[in-house]
């Protein structure tokens, strides 16, 4: 039962060393901002232009 707990964490255990490594690399954290950035901005480009096209413009 104690083996389930602990691969249960393993994944949480990762994401959290992921996350604190990026915080503490200055360019990573940049980098990491930047992409967010970028995603979101395609995804409003996206939906702005279907939009549009739906409107007929």
């Amino acid at each position: 039962m104690r083996k389930k707990k602990q691969e249960i964490k393993q994944p949480y255990r990762f994401l959290r060393w992921l996350i604190l490594s990026v915080a503490r690399i200055k360019r990573l954290y940049f980098l990491a901002w930047g992409i967010i950035g970028a995603v979101l901005a395609l995804c409003f480009k996206s939906d702005i232009l279907a939009l549009l096209h739906k409107v007929g413009l």
